[in-house]
């Protein structure tokens, strides 16, 4: 981690930098609206009625600078902590989507966006994962029927080494018909080949094909497990499918992850704050891991 420890000192003197520019902002808009109080004030004692919207502006103002610093806080410290592990870092990456099998998450008339995207290998395989936000709808297209469905988590793309048959798991509440709409995860003309229960939840395997079905077993319970494990019960299979070689998995993760600092974060904090994203990067890059070896079993002799 030398290479990490040396970006931070490099960076630590930008984000000082940034923050106190930011201190300077709010300070200067502070000092600025009651000065034009003050000036339109007949009397200092009178309360101004223009106070009773400088306050509410100031505070979109430290709301919108808050964003804005932490985001700039995560282009500086994020890709030096990915590259401790031999990942790339990208932020709000529109591409990520581009290749995805288009029944892992629900797409017509929503829109989804990436946070934080990585990028690199794993035992010689290609991986590339994304914290991804909620979907929103996209304005002027077709929307789905019911409500829009809320899914915030971690998609992982993984290259399978040899030749692996579709196949597609998902939890069956969201394959499952609704009364006022369509499922929110269409398996399309796949049968069910398997099931498997776990934490109150059922999921299943859909694949063309009923060969491998041992190893296919071994594949979703697998799955099904290693969220929950590896994130301590806070992350749990949405869906995951194979095409084209490639494993692609959603997991359902309500935790903010990778968060550096706030408008006031001190160095201790802002220290304190790249120690866990760097165990959050290890949690995510362990899963990974887990999960192409699970993906790679099923390229080894059937069973």
């Amino acid at each position: 981690m030398a290479d990490l420890e040396t970006a931070l000192a490099e960076a630590l003197p930008e984000l000082r930098r940034l923050q106190f520019k930011t201190w300077y902002w709010l300070l200067g808009l502070a000092l600025g609206g009651f000065t034009l109080i003050w000036l339109l004030t007949d009397e200092f004692t009178r309360v101004h009625p223009l106070i009773f919207l400088m306050v509410p502006v100031f505070i979109l103002f430290a709301i919108g600078c808050a964003f804005w610093l932490k985001e700039r806080k995560e282009r500086l410290l994020l890709p030096a902590i990915a590259s401790a592990f031999g990942f790339s870092h990208q932020k709000n990456d529109e591409n990520f989507f581009t290749g995805l099998p288009s029944q892992m998450l629900p797409r017509r008339g929503l829109r989804y966006r990436t946070d934080d995207s990585f990028t690199g290998e794993i035992a010689g395989q290609k991986v590339r994962f994304a914290e991804v936000l909620r979907a929103a709808k996209k304005p002027g297209e077709d929307q789905p029927k019911g409500e829009v469905p809320d899914f915030k988590g971690l998609v992982f793309e993984i290259a399978l080494r040899g030749e692996v048959k579709p196949l597609m798991l998902a939890d069956k509440h969201q394959t499952a018909p609704r009364i006022t709409s369509e499922p929110v995860l269409d398996t399309g003309t796949a049968p069910l080949r398997d099931s498997f229960s776990y934490m109150r939840a059922e999921y299943g395997l859909w694949a063309t094909s009923d060969e491998r079905q041992s190893s296919r077993r071994d594949l979703l319970q697998g799955l099904v497990q290693l969220g929950p494990e590896v994130f301590e019960n806070r992350a749990f299979l949405y869906s995951a499918a194979i095409r084209a070689g490639k494993l692609s998995v959603a997991l359902s993760y309500r935790q903010d992850l990778f968060r550096l600092g706030g408008l006031f974060a001190s160095k201790s904090s802002l220290m304190r704050d790249i120690r866990q994203s760097t165990a959050e990067l290890t949690m995510v890059i362990r899963f990974a891991t887990g999960a192409l070896k699970l993906g790679q079993g099923l390229a080894g002799p059937a069973r």
